[in-house]
């Protein structure tokens, strides 16, 4: 220690022991240098306050100027000029003074509103810090979509996405927006478009997935070391959660809205009042049923989908209306099996266009809808061009929950016909040559006590449903009805009837060719002799007679 003491004093003359403190130092509270002595309280006092003094008068300014929205941080995290008037210190206190921010402190605020009104000209209530908090963040937001695009770094623009993410799927306790908006210290407006953001980065995914394309760098759980099937399934348990987030399901809802908006909306393809009201009323209904549905069987959730893939109407020049060829199935059909096959049929649409292996791609997309076909899959018919057929009516002449209620029970027999298949050993073959190799068509099928408690809640909003064993011969009917409409052609009542009794639509236009196109019905005779007797001849519209609320006349959407 004397050594130490010499040193000091040769280079520091002057030095003396103990000479940086006074002699009568003391660490005992309320002693000359504690932290909590009244000296060093009212020193901290002086400084806090000497902020607000800085402070008042920028708000005053913007008060008075009504520019509330200047009241942000003056620049970027990158350093880039905002056009705010604050310091970053200050922005964030302001958000701690607001009750529509997630940081919010009421012990905090009145102290703030209180040291405020010491230096400024007006009086300031909490009311008055919540305006400008939100103007502030509105601005923020504003600036931040306006923002040149080499400025906003890959982390940057999706950081929260991928919190988002982070939250929803390692925290079961999270279940509501609002309480990731605290979780985050964000508006719950911010997190709803960053949801929105997310729910088109997954499906812009899975299209790439689909078209075999090599998938781009991104936050989402999924890697370019697995399989497509692989990947799919990650996206698709990944949908699945967000959507148990209270508040998120709305947001996935927004896509079918969003479509009648583009349609009938004021800026529409097709503007009308009224046909937007009936689209509207038709949507609000089945998500009312879909919700019902839900909570009393929680593993049947209803997607609503177009039979011939958004994709291919698009790649056809589809517009408006045409996107409203929409019906209701099982969201684990429709985010597997059927999404499979929408998107290998838009890969053969796609290197069709482009002039690549076109025979072998026409084949393989003949043999795709053959095989979709006689699985019972619902899909439409398109080239790379045109659009031949959208497999089920427009949303206008639709009855959702009908369909909803047949399209259910139609998944049973999907899976019936896919055993068959496969006990025939067909299936891996005709996979094969549909460009599906390796794919497995894993669908659950549906318990019938499950379908008639959906058919007991679809008779809760004034549906007629016939008994589970029914629903093969209808759903025929209502896809006969949908394809003839589509063709302009008019079908008979015999025609239904074969379709009713076949369980296939196609049999009912087989029934209107017959009549009227005499090669067809030649070919039907040479190779289908049996179907027809000795002496047949062509059956007239009063052999099918019927009563009210009898045979064909009972499936709905038939007249």
């Amino acid at each position: 220690m004397s050594e130490f003491i010499s040193i000091l004093e040769r280079i520091k003359p002057g030095y003396k022991n103990g000479g940086r403190l006074p002699a009568n130092f003391s660490l005992k509270p309320g002693a000359q240098g504690d932290y909590n002595s009244p000296g060093r309280i009212a020193q901290r006092e002086k400084l806090r306050q000497k902020s607000f003094k800085k402070l008042a008068p920028i708000l005053d300014k913007a008060f008075k100027e009504n520019k509330l929205g200047t009241l942000k941080t003056n620049v970027t995290s990158l350093g880039n000029p905002t056009g705010g008037v604050l310091r970053n210190y200050d922005a964030t206190q302001l958000g701690k003074v607001a009750k529509s921010s997630p940081t919010y402190d009421s012990k905090f605020a009145k102290d703030y509103i209180k040291r405020l009104n010491k230096e400024s000209k007006r009086k300031y209530t909490l009311a008055d810090i919540n305006k400008a908090y939100k103007a502030k963040e509105a601005s923020r937001l504003e600036a931040k979509q306006k923002q040149p695009r080499r400025l906003q770094t890959f982390a940057a623009k999706t950081q929260t996405q991928a919190d988002i993410l982070n939250l929803v799927t390692k925290n079961k306790n999270i279940t509501k927006i609002s309480q990731i908006a605290k979780a985050l210290r964000l508006p719950e407006e911010v997190i709803i478009k960053e949801a929105d953001r997310i729910y088109d980065k997954v499906y812009a995914t899975k299209m790439q997935l689909g078209k075999g394309q090599p998938i781009t760098r991104n936050y989402l759980p999924i890697s370019r070391n697995f399989s497509s099937a692989q990947n799919e399934k990650i996206l698709n348990k990944l949908l699945g959660k967000l959507e148990n987030v209270d508040g998120f399901q709305k947001q996935f809802q927004r896509n079918a809205r969003k479509l009648v908006s583009e349609a009938y909306g004021p800026s529409g393809t097709n503007p009308s009042k009224t046909k937007f009201k009936q689209a509207t009323k038709k949507l609000n209904e089945f998500y009312e049923f879909k919700a019902k549905v839900k909570k009393k069987y929680p593993k049947v959730v209803l997607d609503l989908d177009h039979p011939l893939s958004y994709n291919a109407i698009k790649k056809a020049g589809g517009k408006g209306e045409k996107f409203l060829y929409i019906t209701p199935v099982d969201k684990s059909f429709n985010r597997g099996t059927k999404q499979r096959f929408d998107m290998r049929y838009d890969r053969f649409n796609q290197e069709i266009k482009d002039g690549i292996n076109v025979k072998e791609n026409i084949k393989g997309r003949r043999e795709l809808t053959k095989l979709a076909k006689d699985l019972k899959i619902p899909v439409g018919k398109a080239t790379a061009t045109t659009v031949k057929g959208f497999g089920t009516k427009p949303l206008l002449k639709s009855d959702l929950i009908a369909e909803a209620v047949e399209q259910t029970r139609l998944q049973n027999q999907i899976v019936d016909n896919i055993k068959n298949l496969r006990k025939s050993k067909q299936l891996e073959d005709r996979l094969e040559k549909a460009g599906m190799k390796n794919y497995k068509l894993n669908i659950k099928p549906i318990g019938k006590k499950v379908l008639s408690g959906i058919g007991t809640l679809a008779k809760g909003f004034g549906r007629v449903v016939k008994p589970v064993g029914y629903a093969l011969g209808a759903n025929a009917v209502l896809q006969a009805k949908a394809q003839a409409d589509e063709m302009d052609i008019q079908l008979k009542p015999q025609d239904y009837f074969m379709a009713l009794e076949m369980g296939d639509a196609q049999a009912a236009l087989d029934m209107y060719k017959m009549r009227n196109d005499p090669k067809f019905y030649q070919q039907q005779m040479v190779n289908l002799p049996q179907i027809q007797p000795e002496g047949f001849e062509m059956m007239e519209e009063e052999d099918f007679t019927s009563g009210p609320n009898e045979g064909i006349v009972a499936v709905k959407g038939v007249n």
